[in-house]
């Protein structure tokens, strides 16, 4: 709808457009044209030509006047950092190498982006032909929060992950509600059509884990069912409810990997201490300036620190990423730069030496830590298993049969332990080991280590440090340790 005024002029009803006609029969001059334009207001978009051809060509509207639209501006956006897709499924199923099926939880870890929200630009606003500014329609916006395990970064236009585990979108209209959870749990059995599970985090399993599939987890796992020709996997500890057969179950990777790497790193902190201390008596006598830093401080290495290549090389094996399989563990990747930096050829000064020896004895104590991780199994009753723990194993059922255990710590077998070998560095204890027809157990432990046992049958070997005794008959509560001459004792307990 449009209004006319003083007959001649006509502003459409967004007043975006203004038309003048004039009639063939109409007396009127051009300086009465322009004094009604103005009566009428419009000011804005003039065509000047518009009025002299209203005139000229009668009983045709002319366009008087055209304003100038708003500009919408552009909407908000989200960019990913995990694909989108990713945070509506518990599950991304693929292949792995071996073209087994694999079920991939997705995951982020602490300190990881998920999604960032970027502003739309506001639109620019108009002008229409009486001169009134007409602003552009209102941009959407797009509005995160963070829950659980999450937190917003400091401009508020990002989503970042507090804690390691599966990251879970909740879209409301324009909200986005983002959670991290720690732990993932699998209502039912794992079975092929499964595969090979896969999560940053704790796993937990409402039924059995069956032949042909696996388990893996940075965290924890517990089955509430049993293990019947699985693999299970975890950086921490791991329990099974039911029974453990043909299976292979390691716990604590992540302290196996800290305690391989442990070592090295005291080693290295000493031998970089060490060789600055050489260096920096070259300095005082002002050797160091004959030579480039790092060509000096290879020569000192080949004829005084020899055993440093060969440290070095055998850290750069354990954490470097193409020397390993598996990811690393968290923390893990910390440690690169460090590792790069040890290579002399990087070293350009003494104090940059000195720099570096502090900060590999600073990580060597975070390392140091790091060997401390919980990391024990249990489990209920084993059956031809090959269970590792980085801390202890207990079963607390029916026993262990024909199987290997390997702790840490120690092992406890509150059944009877009946074939294969268990081996814990500081303690074994078993209530009833080997078995009336003779099946050939074996317990091993450390030199320190002693092994307690209720009853022991013919054939029940003990292994501590370097000393072996095999019993050829039947005996009671026991414990066997080392004696002074280096020998296997066994000692009655009261």
């Amino acid at each position: 709808m449009s209004k006319q005024t003083a007959a001649r002029i006509t502003i459409s009803a967004d007043k975006m457009q203004a038309e003048l006609y004039i009639a063939a029969d109409d007396q009127v001059s051009a300086e009465d044209i322009t004094s009604e334009i103005k009566a009428a207001g419009v000011c804005f978009g003039l065509n000047k030509e518009a009025v002299n051809t209203a005139l000229t060509s009668r009983d045709v509207s002319v366009t008087l006047a055209i304003g100038e639209p708003p500009q919408p501006g552009s909407e908000d956006s989200l960019e990913f950092h995990v694909p989108e897709h990713m945070l509506d499924k518990d599950v991304c199923l693929g292949i792995r190498e071996d073209l087994q099926r694999k079920s991939e939880i997705p995951s982020v870890e602490a300190g990881q982006p998920i999604v960032t929200r970027i502003a739309g630009t506001p639109g620019t606003p108009g002008t229409d032909v009486l001169g009134n500014t007409v602003e552009p329609p209102p941009v959407p916006t797009l509005y995160l929060r963070a829950l659980s395990g999450t937190e917003l970064s400091e401009d508020g236009n990002t989503v970042v992950a507090t804690i390691t585990g599966r990251p879970r979108l909740e879209r409301d209209g324009r909200m986005y509600r983002l959670q991290v959870q720690p732990s993932y749990t699998h209502p039912g059995d794992v079975t092929t059509s499964v595969g090979h599970l896969v999560f940053q985090g704790d796993v937990s399993v409402f039924g059995n884990v069956m032949e042909g599939t696996s388990i893996s987890a940075t965290g924890n796992i517990e089955i509430l069912g049993s293990v019947n020709g699985a693999m299970l996997q975890a950086g921490q500890s791991i329990r099974v409810t039911g029974n453990v057969i043909k299976s292979e179950i390691t716990s604590g990777t992540e302290r196996l990997f800290w305690q391989q790497v442990a070592p090295i790193m005291e080693q290295i902190s000493l031998q970089l201490y060490e060789l600055a201390g050489v260096l920096e008596q070259l300095d005082e006598r002002g050797q160091l300036s004959q030579l480039p830093f790092a060509q000096i401080a290879s020569r000192v290495i080949s004829l005084r620190f020899e055993e440093y290549p060969k440290t070095l090389q055998t850290l750069q094996q354990a954490v470097l990423p193409q020397n390993k399989k598996t990811p690393l563990p968290s923390g893990a990747e910390e440690l690169l730069p460090l590792v790069q930096s040890l290579n002399p050829e990087h070293w350009t000064n003494l104090s940059d030496l000195q720099t570096l020896a502090a900060r590999v004895y600073q990580n060597k104590i975070s390392v140091s830590d790091m060997t401390e991780i919980h990391a024990d199994i249990n489990l209920s009753y084993t059956l031809n298993a090959k269970i590792r723990s980085a801390g202890s194993i207990i079963v607390e059922g029916q026993g262990c049969i024909h199987s290997l255990l390997e702790a840490g710590d120690e092992i406890q077998v509150q059944g009877k332990l009946r074939g294969g070998s268990v081996q814990a560095t500081k303690r074994i204890f078993a209530r009833e080991v080997g078995s009336e027809a003779g099946a050939i157990t074996t317990l091993i432990t450390g030199k320190s280590g002693r092994i307690d046992i209720d009853k022991a049958y013919e054939n029940t070997v003990f292994v501590v440090g370097k000393g072996t005794r095999k019993i050829s008959e039947q005996i009671g509560r026991t414990t066997a340790s080392l004696n002074q001459e280096g020998l296997v004792q066994l000692l009655s307990r009261h």
